[in-house]
């Protein structure tokens, strides 16, 4: 803690004030990381990855004969 630090909370301690600390970031408490990791290895691993090529160039053919 830097002394600024402890400065202010003497301050806000003595207006009658208590202070409410986070706890120390975890990644393992993080459930959006979590959620986005699952969504990650499920756009991996996802079967339409296989043929996003041949989709790409059926549509790029679809739009040159439009």
């Amino acid at each position: 803690m830097s002394i600024n630090y402890k400065v202010i909370i003497e301050l806000v301690k003595a207006e009658g004030y208590q202070l409410l600390f986070l706890p120390q970031y975890s990644p393992d408490l993080n459930d959006i990381k979590h959620d986005f990791s699952a969504l990650k290895r499920y756009r991996m691993y996802s079967p339409i990855n296989k043929y996003l090529d041949k989709i790409f160039v059926i549509v790029v053919q679809c739009l040159i004969l439009i």
